[in-house]
């Protein structure tokens, strides 16, 4: 996943299902500027609607829905 940062900062990646059902969730190193993050995802994942939710400790939060 490719993620611009304004700042340097920590932050919190999870993938969730619609249902409330965490799959996948990896803490973030982001450095000012481009960064790309390799996500490990379980390669049994059912086919589904997923959300995928990033915080940041700077505040900023985002979120985009994955369709398996």
């Amino acid at each position: 996943m490719a993620i611009e940062a304004q700042t340097n900062t920590k932050g919190m990646v999870r993938l969730i299902g619609m249902d409330g059902s965490l799959f996948y969730q990896q803490t973030v190193v982001l450095q000012k500027g481009a960064n790309t993050i390799l996500m490990n995802l379980p390669e049994n994942l059912p086919a589904g609607s997923y959300a995928l939710i990033g915080k940041l400790e700077n505040g900023n939060a985002f979120r985009h829905i994955i369709i398996k």
